[in-house]
């Protein structure tokens, strides 16, 4: 199944809580979602960006 925009937001709210009950301070992550699953980069972005805006966690996100 292709993600949506919805599950993507469920996927790193889920990310989030796990990162904050096991001490992770770093993520390195692609472009999740995007290329062969179709969601817009733009978008996906604003979400991981909304989801971790209360957090000291440090998002480095690679293009492939």
């Amino acid at each position: 199944h292709k993600p949506t925009y919805d599950s993507m937001r469920k996927s790193l709210e889920a990310m989030k809580a796990h990162c904050l009950n096991n001490g992770v301070t770093d993520i390195s992550m692609p472009r999740i979602g995007c290329g062969l699953d179709g969601l817009d980069w733009n978008k996906v972005s604003a979400i991981l960006d909304q989801v971790f805006e209360d957090t000291d966690i440090k998002i480095t996100v690679y293009s492939l």
